[in-house]
């Protein structure tokens, strides 16, 4: 899936490739901007998929009521709904530029999710 040379190790079995390619591309975002925007485009690319989570939970909780379960939400409804007021207020109170750019690194990183999901198929096969 991705180059070889990434999974390069060293003797102590650390892929060192990776990790120089990893800290050169967040030293470059890094520098892209000020903590606090990279901070907010983080936060948009997160709430992104935490809304739907929590969107999940609520309909999973009313579908699948009696469903058997290891570990139940305490409080009920209170945390999801709690949780998904507070993510909406933030999404609407991030500048719209930061919004934007969230969804552009969400958006970047769709491919690889189909492409790791097809490798493990692979692997699996």
């Amino acid at each position: 899936m991705m180059p070889q040379i990434l999974a390069k190790r060293n003797k102590f079995g650390a892929p060192y490739i990776s990790i120089i390619v990893s800290t050169l591309l967040g030293l470059l975002l890094a520098y892209s901007g000020t903590f606090s925007t990279l901070a907010q485009i983080s936060a948009v690319s997160r709430f992104a998929q935490f809304i739907p989570t929590i969107v999940a939970l609520m309909v999973f909780r009313k579908t699948m009521a009696h469903a058997p379960r290891e570990f139940k939400v305490p409080f009920g409804w209170l945390i999801p709904v709690l949780a998904l007021a507070v993510s909406v207020w933030l999404l609407f109170n991030t500048p719209v530029l930061n919004i934007l750019w969230g969804f552009g690194a969400l958006i970047i990183a769709i491919p690889f999710y189909f492409l790791t999901k097809q490798h493990n198929i692979n692997l699996s096969h």
